[in-house]
């Protein structure tokens, strides 16, 4: 949505970043099938009903990021309540 094709190395940057990892990428061959390059173009959206991204690539990967950590959380707290319950 914004613009601009980011690849799978910027994603996978993006991600070890937030995470504060040093992680090195290991790349593979490509599998029969596999989609060698996708782009979305949010235009018509901007066009249609006047949507635009608010936010940058990087706050996105922050957010989803937290969102996961918390939803993680809430799980495993979740879980363990339940299982004290069984008990």
């Amino acid at each position: 949505g914004l613009g601009k094709f980011i690849t799978d190395k910027k994603v996978f940057d993006t991600i070890a970043a937030s995470l504060r990892k040093q992680v090195k990428c290991r790349y593979a061959p490509a599998r029969p099938g596999e989609v060698y390059r996708i782009a979305l173009n949010a235009a018509k959206a901007k066009r249609v009903i006047g949507w635009r991204a608010k936010i940058s690539f990087q706050e996105g990967v922050n957010q989803y990021l937290t969102t996961l950590n918390t939803s993680t959380i809430s799980f495993k707290i979740a879980s363990r309540k339940s299982l004290r319950k069984t008990k």
